[in-house]
């Protein structure tokens, strides 16, 4: 038997030659083309060391880095898939746009070295990421010209980042986040249907691999407009109405955080120890959290609540702009605006700037150092009490090198990141949490399923009326199939 990729290559599944699906991944009954070429890449990868067959236009996007590594990253490599494919089979995932994102997000993701020097300059921009140079010359004691060309080939590297978050209640935009369990067969469906709301900002599809059950999980983001709060619930209340999907979990945002505990990095390796970190600091943390000094590197976000009143088109384009593109200079602002035909003088471009980066959250994200592996936590407990939310901010953001938290009224999200070497004892320390919440979900792996830019939701407001507008036409429940 003998099937066809896409590229035309012929593989054969049986007969003489070797059935490599069933070699990498023996509980795959039914592969793709896709799953049928990267098996044999991967085979050949584990038997020889190098890919023997020329990769077609479905895999050289995962593996096609492989040929110009040196040898030493070549046996990191081989070393890194060998986990994967353990992964992979122990928890028995044979979706493919999954297996594409598990092999090719971590297995090419090799470290940058930071000096002494460095990490401290890292540290300085991650408690303030517009901090001037003299400031941090001061403090780290390096000349002006140093700090200046490292920042410079720091962000040039693409080993740090400057992200803007925007508070979407300052503009009448209230944020929720929902965990819709659904029956795997009809994920598609619901996915369809939740990218349809024009306030979907974003959405991440998961299969809980670690517990037996027939959903997978779409977790998905929205600002909503507060006049429109009501009609929101009354459209979620008639997507339940469908039997293949259960009642979410659901979370309104308030707060959100960011932390970068660059200071666990010794320039080559975290210093994590996945026990003490994890375990031991729960119930360290639990027991003597006063004692505990809050992080200097925590960049904090607690969200207005209430609209700011008379604010513009102009306002939302700008902070769509920075949200984009933290570094924007007045003159590229201007121009942006004019391209939309609004004309304002650089001193209000500058004011309204100004205004608006204070309302955002700047942070930095690291990447590029060896934080090649995350989880995500979302801890749902009815009117969680603010001193358990205050704890679990302080142990999360205390012992994990990059952490992203969410707060609301009924409970805490968390994003941790940290070497995937740690993955398998981080994932079986946290389940401890579920014994003392209402309901803990977990996950590692996702595909993103969908995203909408802030940039995009603007183009809901009516600057005529000052109001934001609901589309009839795209916020409307599509007929499922049977």
């Amino acid at each position: 038997m003998y099937l066809c990729t896409n590229s035309g290559d012929i593989m054969s599944m049986l007969g003489d030659e070797i059935d490599y699906v069933h070699e990498i991944f023996p509980h795959i009954q039914h592969p793709t083309p896709f799953i049928i070429e990267l098996s044999r890449a991967l085979w050949e990868l584990l038997t020889y060391k190098e890919i023997k067959t020329p990769l077609s236009q479905l895999t050289t996007p995962i593996l096609g880095r492989f040929k110009f590594l040196t040898s030493y990253e070549k046996e990191k490599v081989i070393f890194k898939i060998r986990q994967r494919i353990g992964s992979v089979n122990r928890y028995k995932i044979s979706d493919e746009e999954l297996l594409k994102t598990y092999f090719k997000k971590f297995i090419f993701s090799f470290q940058e070295s930071l000096t002494y020097e460095e990490i401290l300059l890292v540290h300085e921009i991650a408690k303030n990421p517009f901090s001037d140079v003299r400031s941090i010359s001061k403090v780290i004691n390096k000349s002006s010209s140093w700090i200046s060309s490292k920042r410079k080939e720091l962000f040039s590297k693409n080993i740090l980042r400057v992200i803007l978050q925007i508070d979407p209640t300052y503009f009448g935009l209230k944020h929720k986040v929902y965990v819709f369990p659904v029956l795997h067969e009809h994920v598609d469906d619901i996915e369809h249907i939740l990218s349809l709301n024009p306030y979907m900002i974003r959405m991440v599809r998961f299969s809980n691999y670690y517990t037996p059950t027939r959903d997978d999980f779409l977790v998905t983001s929205f600002f909503v407009p507060m006049s429109y709060e009501s009609k929101f619930g009354k459209w979620i209340r008639t997507l339940l109405q469908n039997e293949y999907v259960s009642v979410p979990l659901s979370l309104d945002i308030n707060s959100l955080s960011h932390t970068l505990n660059i200071k666990m990095y010794d320039g080559k390796s975290w210093i994590f120890d996945s026990e003490k970190d994890t375990l031991w600091s729960y119930f360290f943390t639990r027991n003597f959290e006063t004692y505990i000094s809050d992080n200097e590197t925590t960049r904090v976000l607690k969200y207005v609540g209430i609209p700011k009143k008379d604010f513009t088109y102009a306002d939302l384009l700008i902070a769509s702009i920075l949200n984009l593109r933290p570094f924007a200079t007045i003159k590229e602002i201007a121009k942006l605006l004019e391209d939309k035909n609004i004309y304002l003088s650089k001193s209000v471009i500058s004011e309204k700037r100004k205004q608006l980066a204070q309302t955002m959250l700047a942070h930095v994200y690291l990447s590029k150092c060896g934080l090649n592996a995350s989880m995500s936590i979302f801890i749902w407990q009815p009117r969680m009490s603010n001193s358990e939310k205050i704890f679990l901010h302080k142990y999360f953001t205390s012992y994990f090198p990059q952490v992203f938290t969410a707060e609301g009224i009924d409970g805490f999200y968390a994003v941790i990141e940290f070497p995937s070497s740690y993955l398998v004892e981080i994932r079986e320390a946290l389940v401890i949490l579920r014994e003392y919440y209402d309901d803990v979900i977990m996950y590692d792996m996702f595909k993103t399923a969908g995203r909408r830019a802030f940039a995009e939701i603007i183009d809901f407001w009516d600057e005529n009326t000052g109001k934001w507008v609901v589309p009839k036409s795209k916020f409307q429940l599509s007929s499922l199939k049977s």
